[in-house]
């Protein structure tokens, strides 16, 4: 079976990541049309692809003499032209501002074969402008279940698996200025109609096309999202219907192959990934092998495993995550190993697990944290504010809520959590022999804990490796700049800030002797000086 993808482009810069993602697909059998919208974007687009790595030989760049979007049309009319163009059995729509995951057309071929359907459709994951995870979209693109609001049923244009001829019998549908007053969008028409003519659809039951929100003046806002399914929540308290129902449907899928002749087959009967790896979602939880390894040094279970962390929204709030010194510092060491010293709801080992990703840096990071709050989350502001510790029964459940906002960004192959008073974590890390190429340290900010914090974890750090902590600029802690400084002082290093953000590199080991040495001889100095002692360089004392 061949499949048409087709993106209209304007060079808008984020379209690389939605060509590269057309190419990543896993499925082989793609023709890939990608339609500039007119002469004068020819230049910025051709410019933005060759940075592309093609894979697929049945890509096609076409430019058109003249704008087709302006005016409100966007990539519509290109839509509407592309299945009279198109060779594929079935065709895609994307759009230039958004990108499908690896699985997004394999999981619809095998969807559409295995049930006969004339059309079908994934689901999308909502993310920010920046492209990171917001939430999953439960209340709008559903297809065959009506929208939250409003007595009707929609599609996302990107999320469309149409058969060719039933495209050209609508193809008229698209030519429909976007958000023109009074009149529904082409892809809400377009699934009424489709619904009533051709019901044999189905959804694959994955959010495997990410769409971005904010984006304009006419973009819907992350609020309509966590509104929508909100209220979706209460009318389906069971679960959602077209998510994946059965686990083994899930696991099936996330394990099959494509062979040459277009046909998915199951893989063999021993499997490398067992059943147990997949919770009632049908989401993997699994460990990665150097996860694992790591996991089963410090002794410790698969948190994740039987967690449903559905029972818990996705809440990634916290302070200063997305900084630039993360990628920076990511850059700079490469990191096997990360450890991060208060975690909170888990922000930053997000941030810094998908920038691992992004970079293909085969990482693992471990978070420790009591998960308890600090002294700050019993009196002063924090302690009456809306920033609280979800306590169930006096108990705080953000643990849970740490694990849960993993499990959505669908980083838990990777993150470890080791929850441990920071200072007993580094004992037992110490006696393990774990070391780490990157430490991050947002703990305790009152003085002395910070400093006994950076004392215990210096020894934790490779040879070359980079400590690197938060609030350094913050008034409020003063006490963090004060440890800070005193660590940096004591040890001759030389201190790195920008803003908020503060970090150490430690010398290799012949580099540290030396320091060490120095640091010895001035002591002296110092101790003999103030005995009235003179020093020359000849005398001999």
């Amino acid at each position: 079976m061949l499949v048409s993808i087709i993106t209209p482009v304007t060079g808008n810069p984020l379209l690389k990541q939605a060509i590269q993602s057309v190419q990543d697909q896993d499925y082989p059998h793609i023709e890939h049309l990608i339609v500039i919208d007119g002469q004068e974007r020819e230049a910025a687009t051709r410019s933005i692809l060759q940075e592309i790595e093609f894979k697929k030989p049945q890509t096609h760049v076409l430019c058109l003499p003249y704008a087709t979007g302006k005016d409100g049309f966007n990539g519509h009319r290109i839509y509407g032209m592309s299945p009279f163009l198109a060779n594929g059995d079935y065709l895609v729509f994307q759009d230039e501002d958004n990108w499908f995951e690896p699985n997004h057309i394999s999981s619809l071929v095998q969807l559409v074969k295995e049930k006969q359907l004339d059309w079908a459709y994934a689901l999308r994951k909502i993310v920010n402008a920046d492209g990171t995870f917001a939430t999953y979209d439960n209340c709008e693109s559903l297809g065959r279940w009506k929208v939250f609001q409003g007595d009707y049923h929609h599609v996302d244009t990107s999320c469309y698996f149409l058969k060719k001829r039933i495209v050209i019998e609508y193809a008229h549908l698209f030519y429909v200025r976007f958000a023109e007053t009074g009149i529904p969008s082409p892809d809400i028409t377009l699934c009424n109609e489709l619904i009533k003519a051709y019901p044999r659809c189905d959804t694959t039951g994955f959010y495997t096309f990410n769409y971005r929100v904010g984006m304009g003046k006419f973009s819907v806002k992350l609020e309509f999202f966590h509104q929508g399914n909100a209220v979706m929540q209460t009318k389906y308290p069971q679960g959602f219907p077209w998510e994946k129902e059965s686990l083994t449907q899930a696991y099936t899928l996330a394990v099959s192959t494509t062979t040459q002749d277009n046909s998915f087959v199951p893989a063999p009967s021993v499997l490398e990934i067992s059943l147990v790896d997949f919770e009632q979602n049908g989401k993997a939880t699994a460990f990665k092998d150097s996860t694992q390894i790591i996991a089963d040094k410090l002794g410790l279970e698969n948190p994740y495993a039987h967690f449903n962390y559905r029972d818990y929204p996705l809440d990634l709030q916290g302070w200063g995550s997305n900084h630039p010194s993360f990628s920076q510092l990511i850059d700079q060491i490469k990191p096997k190993i990360i450890i991060e010293v208060g975690t909170w709801k888990g922000a930053s080992a997000v941030h810094m697990a998908k920038l691992l990703q992004e970079k293909h840096i085969d990482s693992t990071i471990i978070c420790i944290d009591t998960w308890l709050g600090g002294i700050e989350y019993l009196s002063g502001e924090y302690s009456i504010s809306l920033i609280n510790l979800s306590r169930k029964h006096g108990w705080p459940t953000l643990y849970y809520q740490f694990l849960a906002n993993v499990m959505y960004n669908n980083l838990h192959d990777s993150i470890v959590p080791l929850p441990l008073p920071s200072n007993i974590a580094a004992r037992w890390l110490q006696q393990k022999d774990l070391k780490a190429d990157l430490i991050y340290i947002d703990a305790s900010h009152e003085v002395d804990d910070v400093y006994a914090d950076i004392i215990q974890y210096w020894e934790l750090i490779k040879p070359n490796g980079v400590m690197l902590g938060d609030d350094y600029a913050d008034p409020n802690y003063v006490g963090v700049r004060v440890a800070v400084n005193k660590f940096a002082q004591e040890r001759n290093l030389s201190l790195k800030t920008a803003g908020n953000k503060w970090w150490l590199q430690k010398p290799s080991d012949s580099q540290e002797v030396i320091g060490a040495l120095n640091r010895r001889i001035s002591q002296l100095e110092m101790m003999l000086l103030n005995r009235d002692v003179e020093l020359t360089p000849n005398k001999r004392i």
